[in-house]
């Protein structure tokens, strides 16, 4: 059985260094978590099932949670861990959702503009990432990945669209 109180991995570290930081006046415990971020695996909750085999049109939408009380923000919900994912399918009662590791950077890159990031909602090891930030951090692993893709050898690049 998982202590939720207690961190489990890098992320849930950073998490725990925020909420022991308290008044955190240069943002040293906070850009730690945008660090593991771009570091380790999150989990996300989708509405299917999916493999990395699963059809690109296949890979399922995203759990979103309002942002405490402004329910009009769309956030996106992910989870430091997959038990941590469970447990909030389980207390909101979602029907049909799957909760899925996926790399951080690959989880950043699917927020879209006005919205923002929930770690672990509702949960004491909890982070908001507001929208103007998670967009600039989406924005910033986009521009991560051109930099790459374009000192890759032609026959390794992705195809273009």
């Amino acid at each position: 059985m998982v202590d939720f109180d207690q961190p489990t991995n890098e992320l849930e570290r950073a998490l725990a260094g925020v909420r022991d930081a308290g008044e955190d006046t240069d943002g040293k415990a906070r850009r730690e978590v945008l660090r593991c971020l771009a570091l380790y695996p999150v989990v996300i909750i989708l509405n299917q099932p999916v493999t990395a085999d699963s059809p690109l049109d296949m890979r399922g939408e995203p759990a979103f949670v309002s942002n405490g009380e402004d329910m009009d923000q769309p956030m996106l919900a992910l989870f430091s861990n997959v038990e941590r994912a469970q447990r909030h399918v389980d207390e909101q009662g979602l029907d049909a959702r799957y909760p899925t590791e996926v790399p951080g950077p690959r989880a950043l890159l699917a927020v879209s503009a006005g919205v923002g990031i929930r770690i672990n909602p509702n949960q004491e090891l909890g982070f908001v990432i507001l929208p103007a930030l998670a967009e600039r951090l989406r924005d910033d692993i986009k521009e991560a990945l051109e930099r790459h893709q374009d000192h890759m050898p032609d026959d390794q690049k992705a195809p273009s669209a």
